[in-house]
């Protein structure tokens, strides 16, 4: 007890002063979009540096197994009887789709960060502005829509998942011709939430729920989930329906960042159109 009493006493002081600073540089953060910038800037890039130097070393170690999974990737689609679009490499490393005359690009990335926190969610790629890759850029895989990309530094993206409360992404029944916007939440990272859709439209448990193409961030009937339920709650005009999302997020390795070469002049446009108003 004695020691522990020459300790406070020793040290108390410096202790406090530490933890008030502590406080200070949280409030500092939490209460100035500048610094909250900054903060969340400088996180990106030390986090992508430490996650890239980790995932070099545990990629050794995994070799093998992606080896097995590549074989059993190739073998699956050379059993497909359906052609996809075919994909085109640049020396850019990027890919286009050649049936969206070329309007998008697809830029591939790793994911070298995967956080799923119940509420914010995130995910990092090895990519960043020094591959052209910018800020509001969805973010897409084999398996279907990921998100929205939200702060870049040079060589590294942080991306907005679908699962994440803030997550917000205009979204159709397919056939159905009726829309809705898609969120999330929680706690469940397989599970979504359609809303928005009027009470007279027509579906059933089983469609698929893909991208509207309503925005200028990912091009339409992107895959997104299926409906696995819908409730119409008491007096409301609108359903909620419950998705069950294609992408597994707790097992997201590759994923492709999805550029509309035309956002910029539509953006400017609809800003035009606004002020007219």
């Amino acid at each position: 007890m004695r020691s522990i009493n020459e300790f406070f006493a020793r040290f108390g002081t410096l202790m406090l002063f530490i933890l008030l600073e502590v406080v200070c540089l949280v409030m500092i953060v939490q209460l100035n979009d500048n610094q909250k910038s900054i903060y969340e800037h400088t996180l990106l890039v030390l986090n992508g540096e430490f996650q890239s130097r980790y995932n070099q070393v545990a990629s050794y170690v995994s070799l093998r197994e992606k080896v097995r999974q590549l074989q059993e990737e190739n073998a699956r689609l050379r059993a497909q009887k359906v052609q996809r679009v075919d994909i085109i490499w640049n020396q850019k490393d990027s890919v286009w789709n050649q049936d969206s005359s070329e309007i998008y690009h697809y830029y591939p990335a790793d994911i070298i960060s995967n956080n799923l926190q119940v509420r914010n969610n995130n995910l990092i790629i090895n990519k960043g502005t020094q591959q052209g890759i910018q800020e509001a850029w969805g973010v897409m895989s084999d398996q279907g829509v990921v998100g929205i990309i939200q702060y870049c530094s040079a060589k590294y993206c942080s991306i907005l998942p679908l699962v994440n409360l803030e997550s917000s992404v205009s979204a159709s029944i397919r056939s159905r011709n009726y829309f809705g916007n898609l969120g999330w939440v929680g706690p469940d990272v397989r599970k979504a939430r359609l809303s928005a859709v009027p009470k007279h439209a027509e579906f059933t448990v089983g469609d698929t729920i893909v991208t509207s193409g309503y925005s200028t961030i990912f091009p339409k009937d992107l895959p997104i989930g299926v409906i696995s339920d819908f409730t119409l709650p008491s007096g409301s005009n609108f359903y909620e329906i419950e998705v069950e999302l294609f992408v597994d997020f707790g097992n997201l390795e590759q994923v492709y960042v999805v550029e509309h070469t035309e956002q910029d002049a539509i953006q400017i446009t609809q800003k035009e159109e606004e002020r007219d108003e």
